[in-house]
């Protein structure tokens, strides 16, 4: 599927530009990708905390257009792309320096070649679209949570039920997971473990359709609020684990109205945004709540959203 754009001719909108979701022909991709992660504890001193990451794919195509036969490249497909990366880990300090580079391509097909709408890598302000409505692979269906580990891009979307993966820098729809115990999940976090599998954190406000107005509780099993999932990628594989489903039923901790969720890996906690008592509560990596919140007043008077930690020791925060 591509969008194409053609001009109106007749009846009320004679004049107006129209833009349509098309079906395409039968398309054929091939490529190559080439990948390189190091840490460079090798080299002496502070140094030794530096770490180089470099990801280039090479892709071609041949798709079928309507109205232009075969031999066209496939709209949002990119030539090269590439994702080197410098990191810096040591001493409690970390650290990422990154860049991404995504080619020229077409953005928009057009009634012929020269209406094509294409955005230059170095210069054009969007670099591309990803996905559109649907339940298929690459589609999306109102997308709340991101978060990217690597390589791999999770998104949460809420009517799919589900966290869809794809493979960065490309885009390529590797699969989804838990479609089976998530109702109406939000926001996510993630942490990878010794044993490299990715452990991810899902809020799952199921039962809040619509968010209750203060004072009054809302509905739903609050000892579901969050789910815990073993998402395992080694060797090419995709398989995801419940490892778990926690909240607290009733009083302190509690999770209510439930959207943002933030892991504080280096404390090995939890930070869970409640917006109805607008404040965060604070659990332990297995789920358990560890009698702290945080907020409390400060958010009186807006919703907790988003959480962002940066890193300044263990000891420290």
């Amino acid at each position: 599927m591509y969008f194409g754009i053609y001009d109106v001719t007749s009846g009320n909108l004679d004049g107006y530009e129209a833009v349509q979701p098309l079906n395409g022909g039968d398309a054929t991709l091939w490529g190559a990708e080439f990948s390189f992660n190091q840490q460079l504890t090798i080299l002496p001193g502070a140094l030794s905390g530096l770490g180089v990451y470099a990801n280039y794919t090479w892709t071609d195509s041949d798709a079928g257009i309507i109205g232009r036969g075969d031999g066209n490249r496939l709209p949002g497909q990119a030539q090269h792309t590439s994702n080197p990366a410098l990191s810096y880990e040591k001493s409690g300090f970390s650290g990422r320096l990154a860049w991404d580079y995504f080619g020229d391509h077409v953005d928009e097909v057009g009634e012929d070649a020269s209406e094509d709408r294409i955005h230059a890598a170095a210069t054009g302000t969007m670099l591309r679209r990803v996905g559109g409505p649907g339940a298929g692979l690459g589609a999306f269906q109102y997308p709340n949570g991101i978060a990217v580990a690597d390589d791999l891009l999770l998104v949460v979307e809420r009517d799919n039920h589900r966290v869809q993966a794809m493979a960065l820098p490309g885009f390529r729809p590797l699969g989804s997971f838990r479609e089976d115990v998530l109702l109406r999940p939000y926001g996510i976090a993630f942490f990878r473990d010794g044993a490299g599998v990715l452990q991810v954190y899902v809020t799952d406000d199921y039962g809040n359709e619509v968010d209750p107005p203060e004072g009054e509780d809302p509905s739903g099993d609050l000892t579901r609020r969050v789910r815990h999932f073993a998402l395992d990628t080694r060797d090419g594989g995709f398989t995801a684990r419940l490892a778990g489903t926690f909240g607290e039923a009733s009083g302190p901790g509690a999770l209510h109205v439930v959207e943002s969720i933030q892991v504080d890996e280096a404390q090995g906690i939890l930070l869970v945004a409640d917006e109805h008592r607008f404040e965060m509560e604070v659990y332990d990596l297995q789920g358990a709540y560890l009698d702290r919140t945080l907020g409390t007043g400060p958010y009186r008077f807006g919703d907790p959203e988003g959480i962002m930690l940066y890193r300044c020791g263990a000891e420290e925060g």
